[in-house]
């Protein structure tokens, strides 16, 4: 959903949902700086404020309230669209994690044929690894086993 709107978008709804930018900039991950840097930024490309700002809080525009309604028909639409696509081209979300030993890595790693099949099964997947036993780790750090003499 997130490739279909512009970011200033999303953190607009978020900020007129919770009719704040530090809670918008919490639910979001990002800085509150970063969420009046964007507003701002749509504001100007508006021409024409979204919000009301005083001591007392933020209060939505006319405009800011006409919006607000269309992003949130926008993000209920792309979410939908999201499902539909995935559903369509049968992309599989997540992460697979996939526990093998050492030496089942090394002949897996060699092997062609695993490889080909992973690309026809999964197009959009790149391979990748993580070895997290004690002997991968100091054959990474080291360059090889050191034993204790």
């Amino acid at each position: 959903m997130d490739w279909i709107l512009d970011a200033r978008l999303r953190i607009f709804h978020a900020a007129a949902r919770y009719m704040s930018f530090i809670k918008a900039a919490e639910a979001l991950y990002i800085t509150q700086p970063g969420v009046s840097f964007q507003i701002r930024s749509l504001e100007e490309a508006l021409g024409a404020k979204l919000f009301k700002r005083s001591g007392a809080g933020l209060e939505l525009t006319e405009l800011g309230k006409e919006l607000y309604k269309a992003t949130e028909e926008l993000l209920h639409r792309a979410a939908a669209l999201d499902e539909t696509m995935a559903g369509i081209t049968k992309i599989i979300k997540g992460t697979l994690h996939i526990a093998v030993s050492d030496r089942e890595l090394c002949v897996a790693g060699n092997n062609p044929e695993i490889h080909q099949g992973r690309k026809a099964s999964m197009p959009h997947r790149s391979p990748g690894g993580q070895q997290q036993n004690g002997f991968g780790i100091c054959r990474r750090r080291y360059g090889g086993y050191r034993h204790r003499e």
